[in-house]
């Protein structure tokens, strides 16, 4: 599991959603949630809090990113490890002083060539991020 650790910036919410932006060391992260201020005491502007997503929804591109794209967090990363294996290949990125791990599949992995100190860009998808306090 991916851990980065943020404050709360704002927060929008609509019947029992909330959109949270949350700064991450200088960057700012988008997190949809099926909770609001009422009904969770965590979600509060100023609030300390943990962001946490699983490896398997970290989705890597080549950088500089071209082009729009729908997935609102893309973090600058730079690989610091890679693990190949038969179908699945981890790797190990740098943001800003994070670890953060993506797991993907391994022609996938090998169609991007990515070599060990190369810069890319990390995305998760905003409903992909939980929150905790």
């Amino acid at each position: 599991m991916n851990q980065l650790t943020g404050n709360i910036t704002s927060i929008n919410s609509q019947a029992h959603l909330s959109l949270v932006q949350v700064l991450v060391a200088q960057h700012t992260l988008q997190v949809l949630l099926i909770d609001t201020p009422q009904t969770a005491e965590y979600l509060q502007t100023g609030q300390n809090i943990e962001l946490l997503f699983k490896e398997t929804e970290v989705l890597l591109a080549l950088a500089p990113l071209s082009g729009n794209i729908s997935v609102p967090n893309q973090l600058p990363c730079t690989v610091q490890a890679i693990v190949e294996d038969t179908l699945l290949s981890k790797v190990s990125l740098d943001f800003a002083g994070y670890r953060i791990t993506s797991v993907v599949t391994t022609p996938a992995l090998q169609q991007m060539q990515l070599a060990l100190g190369q810069q890319v860009v990390a995305m998760v998808k905003a409903n992909e991020i939980m929150l905790a306090s």
